[in-house]
């Protein structure tokens, strides 16, 4: 039986941490991923493992993860000599977190930061990956400065609504869309994917830390996510992917194979 989908992009998933980092190949003929950066020693390690082709590694520091201000330098330092590393597709995941991060001093030291990564990717012309929870006003009042001077923006993991998804849109802000979308009380991310424009669309599982099931998080859950948003948006499946896969490749163009007539291995 030959595979149900050509070609699937998943914009953001940990495949890094996860055994087996890609969906089932009798299922997808051609898998690509985003693997976000969340610290720079994990993207490091990651590089040293040499990773799989059809990955594009990102390199940050997470908004969860910021260093004290004793460690600030250090880390800033490190982060922007792996985002020069041409192995590095891009800068993130990046940005604002106002459910995890709760003080006035932790959000504008996350802006800070935030801002930091955007003005490296400005710099070094490569894509920005980005974690907004909460926060969409704040985010999209920095991108407002920001992303005319970079080559493309991924707020991944969207969960705003339609307003806040249009504001996004003005400013050529692309929208991952995730696990969130088969959760029928989800009904504000539901609407925003049913509204979005389709160059403003890509699919997501944000594996292992978000998950289609009770349990964590796979690569195959990108097959759900996409099965749901073709049946929200009234289309085919295929039709879904092939869009959507467009859209990440558009930011993140690979020169490497993607990975097709065998399952990927986990870097060693």
């Amino acid at each position: 039986m030959p595979p149900a989908l050509d070609l699937v992009f998943d914009s953001h998933v940990h495949a890094d941490v996860i055994d087996t980092p890609a969906p089932s190949l009798e299922r997808v003929a051609e898998y690509r991923a985003i693997v976000p950066g969340i610290t720079p020693a994990a993207t490091d390690a990651l590089l040293t493992q040499t990773p799989p082709a059809h990955w594009s590694v990102c390199a940050a520091v997470h908004p969860w993860y910021l260093p004290d201000d004793q460690h600030a330098a250090a880390e800033l330092e490190a982060l922007e000599s792996l985002a020069r590393d041409p192995r590095v597709a891009g800068v993130g995941e990046t940005g604002l977190d106002h459910l995890w991060l709760k003080s006035d001093d932790d959000r504008a030291r996350a802006a800070r930061w935030f801002e930091d990564h955007l003005a490296l990717a400005a710099a070094l012309e490569k894509p920005c990956v980005v974690h907004c929870v909460r926060a969409h006003a704040d985010c999209v009042a920095i991108l407002r400065r920001w992303a005319p001077k970079l080559p493309g923006v991924i707020v991944h993991a969207f969960a705003g609504s339609v307003d806040e998804a249009r504001a996004y849109e003005r400013l050529g802000v692309v929208l991952g869309f995730g696990p969130a979308v088969l959760r029928p009380a989800s009904r504000r991310v539901r609407a925003a994917a049913i509204a979005v424009p389709d160059h403003q669309l890509v699919v997501e599982t944000d594996a292992p830390y978000m998950s289609a099931t009770d349990g964590p998080g796979r690569p195959d859950d990108v097959l759900a996510v996409i099965a749901e948003l073709a049946r929200l948006r009234g289309t085919t499946d295929a039709e879904l992917a092939r869009l959507t896969a467009a859209n990440a490749a558009r930011l993140f163009p690979l020169s490497g194979p993607a990975a097709s007539g065998r399952r990927p291995t986990a870097p060693r």
